[in-house]
């Protein structure tokens, strides 16, 4: 069914720049970490690729990482980034800040489990998944519910917490979460409107946005 884009609220969700960590492979959940220049150079790229993307507002968690992959938009379409607590990433518990591949050798059938059935897994001071799921959804029903009909925002945040959004959105259980992959400063868009609710119309979107 058709429906006009003046009936439709548009949320861009865009994953952050690279860190350290990611270049290292390690979990970094809520440990707070800057972008590393690779990061950076990706900032300046989502700006780019962004640029005429009429978004009204710009949202971020409130984790370093994230602000700083909002920062060069930001300051180009002169918005004040709003930083919620709702958008920050699954903490991983005992596992923030090991590498992959150090628990490949270690812990292998926990970490297998986690990617295949992340549900099942258990990990000492870990995120319950559906609870972090459910503040998600609490923070992006609260941004939609701000906009107007016809407009557009720009939501950075992280891989885990974007997949955990988009198995909500697509009825899909959380342990199909890591079968969506999502780059860094990679964009996905929804569309939001009341007749038919959320719609996601691309994933991981790593060229143009227009």
């Amino acid at each position: 069914m058709y429906r006009k884009e003046s009936d439709m609220k548009t949320i861009y969700l865009v994953r952050h720049g690279r860190t350290r960590s990611n270049e290292e492979g390690r979990f970094q959940g809520w440990e707070d970490h800057p972008l590393s220049p690779v990061g950076q150079e990706q900032a300046l790229s989502l700006k780019k690729r962004a640029r005429d993307l009429m978004v009204t507002a710009l949202y971020t968690s409130d984790l370093m990482r994230t602000k700083e992959t909002a920062r060069p938009l930001a300051e180009e379409k002169q918005l004040v980034p709003q930083a919620l607590a709702a958008f920050r990433e699954i903490s991983f518990g005992e596992w923030e800040g090991c590498r992959i591949r150090d628990l490949r050798k270690t812990d292998s059938k926990r970490l297998q489990t986690l990617w295949l059935t992340p549900t099942q897994v258990t990990l000492s001071g870990a995120e319950d998944l559906q609870e972090a799921q459910a503040r998600g959804m609490k923070g992006l029903n609260e941004v939609k519910d701000a906009m107007e009909d016809g407009t557009a925002v720009m939501v950075v945040s992280h891989g885990g917490m974007i997949r955990l959004l988009l198995c909500c959105i697509l009825q899909a259980p959380i342990d199909c979460m890591w079968h969506l992959t999502l780059d860094n400063t990679s964009v996905t868009k929804l569309t939001y409107d009341d007749l038919m609710g959320y719609r996601l119309i691309y994933l991981n979107q790593m060229g143009s946005l227009t």
